[in-house]
């Protein structure tokens, strides 16, 4: 390795407050830089200065497929569920009955 100085997991995310998943999430997906000294399957280091780049970088905008999503207080359009149509009664024919 490199003469940076190098943190586990555990130790970058009490520096910057995200959960290990979401760090884990970053490292997969290439937003954060880290290497993994002994191969795969092994501990994940991040250097210390990619907590720097990490504030710097620029919040993304959400996901257009988020905004476009209902609110849980609006009705949805389409046919209503089988079980809100009718009563939930069985209907009984009264001249079958006796």
């Amino acid at each position: 390795m490199d003469e940076r100085e190098y943190l586990k997991l555990d130790e970058f995310q009490k520096l910057c407050g995200l959960s290990l998943v979401t760090l884990r999430r970053y490292v997969k997906s290439g937003k954060l830089e880290s290497v993994q000294a002994a191969g795969r399957g092994h501990r994940i280091l991040i250097p210390r200065d990619a907590l720097d780049k990490l504030r710097a970088a620029p919040k993304s905008p959400p996901d257009p497929a988020e905004a476009e999503r209902p609110s849980r207080n609006e009705t949805l359009s389409g046919p209503k569920p089988r079980w809100r149509v009718g009563s939930h009664r069985p209907k009984t024919d009264p001249a079958a009955g006796a």
